[in-house]
């Protein structure tokens, strides 16, 4: 939990010279894909979920960020592209803690960049066994939001919220934002 302790002390310095905090939440459906690799073999699913995201603008480009997602039902697995019968992943949850830098580039377009620490944590089911688990580390992501009207925006992001261990958890993700 070191990089924990290390984004909640950058997030103090920088909120003691922030000038006018804004706090803002954004909800959304995040397609999913989920590959792990092993012995040349490639386990795949791509399960969705409902990801919902409050943020706090510390100073005018940066914001401190956290993040729930919740599974939305579970998705075929795949074993070098062909359906394993009876077996399916889901998201049971995603959480994350995150930095995200922005720009604005037109009066109607913000792009921007997150990093920060996530824990992705599943379920894998089939007829007479279920099993969990979760991996945790760096995350980042990208996206874009337009405003739509006063106070809320649409956003498009991609996240990488794991890549170790060789998995990786990925996400597209369409959502609303609003300010509050």
């Amino acid at each position: 939990m070191e990089s924990l302790e290390i984004l909640t002390a950058i997030s103090f310095v920088l909120g003691v010279s922030t000038a006018s905090p804004q706090t803002y939440g954004e909800i959304g459906l995040t397609a999913t894909n989920y590959e792990e690799q092993f012995s040349g073999d490639r386990l795949k699913s791509s399960p969705y979920a409902f990801r919902s995201i409050i943020g706090y603008q510390i100073h005018e480009k940066v914001s401190i960020e956290g993040l729930i997602g919740l599974g939305t039902g579970n998705a075929e697995l795949t074993l070098n592209g062909t359906t394993i019968p009876g077996f399916k992943l889901e998201v049971d949850r995603i959480l994350g803690l995150y930095v995200k830098g922005t720009a604005k580039i037109t009066p109607s377009l913000d792009i921007f960049a997150r990093a920060g620490i996530a824990e992705l944590k599943g379920k894998l089911r089939a007829p007479g066994f279920s099993d969990t688990a979760s991996e945790s580390g760096f995350s980042y992501g990208f996206g874009a939001s337009v405003p739509l009207a006063r106070g809320t925006s649409l956003h498009l992001d991609y996240m990488s919220y794991i890549d170790k261990n060789f998995a990786k958890g990925t996400g597209f993700t369409l959502g609303l934002g609003f300010n509050f």
